[in-house]
């Protein structure tokens, strides 16, 4: 059944233990009777947020949000921490990052066989404030062609970002994001 508190605890531990991820093969079979939880990492500084060139399908050409699929047993801090890490270098504690929206997404393309198909995921942004000093340590991973740092009015209006991260954006700047 549903569980809560000391409990949730275990049986999150235990998705983690025996959790299996798959590999892209294997995801390929999967990925047309599923619908995929993914998490994206908002890196703020100031008035500015983190995107990068996605050089992969889905949105392969567009500006996002660094991150990924949800393992069994995470919470939506804890992907955007661990994606935040490997796509950027960055370790940032999964307690800094604060829920912003959850979008359905539909897509058209995606990375693995057969790519004209598309796929259908859940995709919710987590928010963390980053310092200078973490900015400099920033490194750029192989499936992001290039970082850019944009105004929050620019994400907003840039018609090469996806709707859904503009629209986590707009939240913010409308002041429904507390960090």
């Amino acid at each position: 059944g549903l569980t809560s508190g000391q409990r949730f605890s275990e049986v999150t531990a235990r998705l983690r233990k025996n959790s299996v991820f798959f590999t892209d093969e294997e995801y390929s079979r999967v990925l047309s009777g599923i619908v995929v939880a993914c998490v994206d990492a908002m890196l703020l500084r100031g008035d500015k947020v983190l995107l990068g060139l996605r050089l992969n399908e889905p949105y392969k050409g567009g500006w996002a949000y660094p991150g990924g699929r949800m393992k069994p047993g995470e919470s939506f801090a804890d992907t955007a921490a661990r994606h935040v890490e490997k796509n950027l270098g960055l370790e940032i504690s999964p307690r800094r990052f604060r829920y912003v929206r959850t979008d359905s997404w539909a897509w058209s393309k995606r990375g693995q066989p057969p790519e004209d198909i598309g796929c259908h995921m859940t995709g919710t942004t987590m928010a963390a404030q980053v310092s200078p000093q973490e900015v400099e340590r920033i490194k750029i991973a192989d499936d992001l062609g290039e970082l850019n740092w944009m105004t929050l009015p620019e994400v907003s209006a840039n018609q090469k970002i996806h709707p859904a991260h503009r629209a986590a954006a707009e939240d913010i700047i409308a002041g429904s994001f507390q960090s």
